[in-house]
């Protein structure tokens, strides 16, 4: 598609006498076109895709683990993944104390701006998780509130399951209620 374009244009500017080609130069002016075209078009998309910038400093990741009526939650498993997309670019671990805090501290070659910070805060059945992105700041806060998950129910099988479940006991008081 470029090279029909580069060609379209290097006709229409011989036809039109705008430029000449130079028989002693070794390369004709459309490889000569196409290389600028390339290396400018190589240089835009490199410079747009490198929108990250590398941390400047530690980033210290803390925050709360509570439970879901607002207690603090000790001795939560908390594991705090720094994200670049969709792959993990660090992860640390640290657990709850007392008062509910944990603390982590990441180099500086291990996160960048804008790379997504996500938090698990796990204690036997009870799951936290919560997400945001890093800024320059040298610390960010992300607290977790953790839920009671039921592991049967935590599937589409368990929802099918405990649906016919919740049918059959309505039919059954239906029916009770009719005699």
């Amino acid at each position: 598609m470029l090279s029909k374009l580069i060609t379209r244009w290097y006709h229409l500017a011989l036809s039109r006498r705008y430029i000449r080609v130079v028989p002693k130069a070794g390369l004709s002016l459309l490889v000569a076109t196409a290389i600028i075209v390339l290396a400018a078009a190589s240089l835009v998309a490199f410079n747009s895709s490198s929108a990250y910038v590398a941390g400047t400093g530690p980033k210290i990741v803390r925050g709360y683990v509570w439970d879901s009526v607002g207690n603090p939650v000790e001795g939560a498993n908390v594991t705090v993944d720094i994200m670049n997309g969709p792959s993990v670019r660090s992860t640390l671990n640290d657990t709850s104390n007392a008062t509910g805090l944990y603390s982590v501290t990441f180099d500086p070659s291990d996160w960048y701006e804008d790379d997504g910070i996500e938090i698990s805060a796990e204690l036997g059945i009870y799951v936290g998780t919560n997400s945001t992105t890093a800024n320059a700041a040298a610390a960010q806060w992300v607290n977790a509130t953790m839920g009671f998950v039921i592991p049967e129910f935590d599937s589409l099988f368990g929802v099918v399951l405990l649906t016919g479940g919740m049918f059959v006991a309505a039919a059954t008081l239906a029916r009770r209620s009719r005699s």
